[in-house]
């Protein structure tokens, strides 16, 4: 995995996989909508046909007249911030707020975590 590559969303004090999680998280899709969304384009078509969370985030920025290739433009509590691969989380496992999946490239053993819970 590149050090560069996405891996998850920080957004209003939590962390979310790169999945549709964001996007519900931003209030964009409904809880049934979101539990029937098994591929990601079933969201982001809903979105000018994004292909991708990316793409589809691009959209919500744009509507919310946020720049989110300028990070320091905004807070993090207004809209999400990307998480690279090659951050650290030194006390705890990056662990999805919403399917309580863990983050591409962390493992919960790498933190004690071997039962796969944060608490």
């Amino acid at each position: 995995m590149k050090t560069w590559t996405v891996v998850g969303y920080s957004f209003d004090a939590d962390i979310y996989c790169d999945g549709v999680c964001i996007i519900r998280a931003l209030g964009e899709i409904g809880p049934v909508v979101y539990e029937r969304a098994k591929l990601i384009t079933d969201v982001t078509m809903r979105f000018k046909g994004a292909a991708t969370v990316e793409e589809a985030l691009k959209v919500i920025a744009e509507r919310r007249g946020i720049d989110p290739d300028n990070e320091r433009s905004y807070d993090s509590g207004d809209f999400p911030k990307v998480i690279f691969a090659d951050e650290e989380f030194p006390d705890y496992c990056p662990r999805c707020a919403l399917c309580r999946g863990v983050l591409d490239g962390f493992d919960p053993e790498d933190y004690g975590d071997a039962s796969g819970s944060d608490e």
